[in-house]
């Protein structure tokens, strides 16, 4: 069986935080944002095959890349296309991610 990616998507959410990971970065190294989101988003597009990362261990539906030790790429695999459904740093605690205060 062929497990080659035909496509890689990126969900509303994974796209929200590409535009919260520019914001930071445009506040704390304006000099490199667009540098660094751009690297971001070619790593994850060397995505070749289906299963090619690793399964992720907080949620075993979706796969995972680690960026330059400093993000989390989370995805799923639909078919032989691959869904981008989370981007955030490492250093986040991955069972609160997105979880808004009340």
């Amino acid at each position: 069986m062929d497990d080659r990616v035909k496509g890689i998507h990126w969900s509303f959410e994974a796209d929200a935080d590409l535009n919260e990971i520019y914001a930071y970065y445009l506040e704390q190294a304006p000099d490199n944002a667009s540098q660094n989101l751009l690297e971001l988003i070619s790593e994850t597009e060397k995505i070749v095959f289906t299963k090619q990362w690793q399964v992720d261990e907080f949620d075993s539906t979706c796969r995972r890349i680690i960026i330059k030790r400093k993000f989390r790429v989370v995805y799923k695999v639909i078919e032989d296309v691959i869904l981008i459904t989370a981007v955030y740093p490492t250093k986040k605690n991955p069972e609160n991610f997105r979880k808004t205060e009340k």
